[in-house]
C-alpha cells in the first residue's frame, strides 16, 4: 500500500482499526498469471499470537470462506495474500480550503490497514469451530450471543462441510490515514466544517478522525 510519510498511521492505531473494520477484502494471485487475482470480502479477525515459540510471535488473521469458492485452493501457506481493512472515506472539495478554489484540486480522505501473509487451510474441525466462535464473539460479545455449540452444535456440524476455515500469519501490517495532514490548519478546519455540512455518515466519520488527529497534535 503506497503510503507517503505524512499519511503513515501510528502503530498503536493499526490493530484497533483492523478490529473495528473487520469486514475485509482478501486478494490473492491465481495460479494462471493470465487470470486476474481472486478477491473475496469476508469478516476477518486479527488475533494476537498466543504461543511462546519464535514461530508464534506474530499476529494472525482468521476467517472462513464458502467451500464452493475456489479461492481456498490457493491457501497453501506459501502463496502471499493481501488483506485490506478499509475505513471511512470522503470526497474533499477544493472550496472547503482557506486558499482560493483555483489554487487547489479535489482529493479524497480515507483510512485503511493492510496485512500481508500466506494463508493456510485449517483442516481440524475443532479448530474451525473455534474460528467460528471467535467471529461470533467479536460481533456478539454479550451473554446470550450466538455460539457454535449448545443447541447450535448440530447445525454447525452440518455447516462445516460447506465452509473452509483458514488462518494467515501476518508478515507485514501497516496502516494509512490520509486526513489532510499536508494542509494548513486553516485548510483542515475548512475541510472538517465542509464534511460536517455534507451530513452523511462517512463524511462525519472522516471529520471525527481529522478532529481527533488535531487534538493529538497532528501526528499521522
Amino acid at each position: 500500500m503506497f503510503t507517503p510519510g505524512p499519511f503513515v498511521m501510528p502503530v498503536d492505531r493499526v490493530r484497533p482499526h483492523a478490529a473495528r473494520h473487520d469486514f475485509a477484502y482478501l486478494t490473492i494471485a491465481d495460479t494462471d498469471p493470465l487470470n486476474p487475482p481472486h478477491a473475496v470480502q469476508i469478516p476477518i479477525l486479527l488475533r494476537e499470537a498466543d504461543g511462546a515459540s519464535p514461530a508464534e510471535v506474530s499476529p494472525r488473521l482468521i476467517g472462513h470462506v464458502a467451500r464452493a469458492n475456489p479461492v481456498w485452493h490457493l491457501f497453501d501457506g506459501r502463496r502471499r495474500a493481501r488483506v485490506l481493512f478499509p475505513g471511512p472515506h470522503a470526497y474533499i472539495a477544493p472550496r472547503w480550503y482557506a486558499v482560493p478554489d483555483h489554487k487547489a484540486v479535489p482529493t479524497w480522505n480515507y483510512t485503511a490497514v493492510e496485512a500481508v501473509g500466506a494463508p493456510r487451510v485449517i483442516e481440524d474441525a475443532e479448530a474451525a469451530v473455534a474460528i467460528l466462535r471467535a467471529l461470533s464473539e467479536a460481533q456478539e460479545p454479550e451473554p446470550g450471543g450466538w455460539r457454535p455449540d449448545g443447541e447450535a452444535a448440530g447445525t454447525v456440524a452440518r455447516m462445516l462441510a460447506g465452509i473452509v476455515a483458514f488462518e494467515m500469519p501476518v508478515e507485514r501490517l501497516s496502516g494509512k490515514a490520509k486526513l489532510s495532514q499536508n494542509r494548513s490548519p486553516a485548510d483542515r478546519a475548512g475541510v472538517i466544517e465542509g464534511l460536517h455540512a455534507r451530513g452523511d455518515s462517512e463524511a462525519r466519520a472522516v471529520a471525527a478522525l481529522m478532529a481527533a488527529l488535531d487534538s493529538d497534535g497532528g501526528s499521522g
